[in-house]
């Protein structure tokens, strides 16, 4: 229980019948929240807990123009800060015109314009290499169990494409 009596504030805590008052209090003094000094994470569901998925090459296979999911996270409530980076693997004789790389909160889709970043050249065939996206930081806030999708979206022609890479993510709240 939580009691404010005569201008300071206390937490009453009842065990096996008895009570206690503990007062607290704050302080504007010193330098903020203390950080971790033995390079610890922070556990599942507090704030500065960090989330990585990283699907390796070859990834997922891209078919042309569509949006596919390269990787997923399921995220608790919270406020979250999402990034990724997704890789695009061309075969040897694949021509590309477009890449996209984009956070999103619904399958296979793309959202809007903050949300993904894009690249559109006139044709291009790189060989059997990869080119990256980033997909920009974001800031997630939910109040119910959501999944977290990387998604990817190749223009291309003559050969295959596919895409891999990584969510980044930081619990903020």
């Amino acid at each position: 229980t939580f009691i404010a009596s005569g201008g300071v504030p206390k937490f009453t805590i009842t065990a096996a019948g008895v009570a206690a008052s503990v007062p607290i209090s704050f302080s504007t003094a010193g330098n903020g929240i203390t950080g971790s000094s033995v390079a610890t994470n922070p556990s599942a569901g507090t704030v500065g807990e960090h989330i990585s998925v990283t699907v390796a090459t070859p990834g997922v296979a891209l078919t042309t123009a569509t949006v596919a999911n390269v990787t997923s996270q399921l995220l608790q409530a919270g406020d979250y800060d999402v990034s990724g980076q997704c890789n695009f693997l061309a075969a040897a004789t694949t021509s590309m015109t477009v890449e996209a790389c984009g956070i999103s909160t619904t399958t296979a889709a793309l959202g809007t314009q903050e949300t993904f970043t894009q690249n559109a050249t006139a044709a291009m065939v790189i060989g059997a290499n990869f080119t990256s996206q980033l997909a920009p930081l974001q800031r997630i806030k939910i109040i119910a169990p959501t999944t977290i999708y990387l998604v990817a979206r190749g223009t291309f022609t003559v050969s295959t494409l596919s895409a891999y890479g990584s969510l980044k993510i930081r619990r903020a709240n």
